[in-house]
């Protein structure tokens, strides 16, 4: 009986990495690790306040991915 050789792939669909200062995160993601940004966009402010608890928060959300 010749045997099966079963190869597995391990992906991840995404991560959420709460940082301080967005700007200088991207700049260590892309400048030392070598990802690449899909996008930056900020999320409407009802939506920020609901999902942090803090009023008057608006997030800025960075789509970074490394090839």
């Amino acid at each position: 009986m010749k045997e099966k050789k079963i190869i597995m792939k391990l992906s991840i669909n995404h991560i959420s990495i709460p940082v301080k200062n967005i700007d200088k995160a991207l700049n260590f993601y892309t400048k030392y690790l070598e990802f690449k940004i899909k996008d930056v966009s900020e999320r409407e402010q009802t939506f920020s306040e609901k999902v942090t608890g803090i009023k008057g928060m608006i997030l800025k959300i960075a789509y970074i991915y490394y090839e």
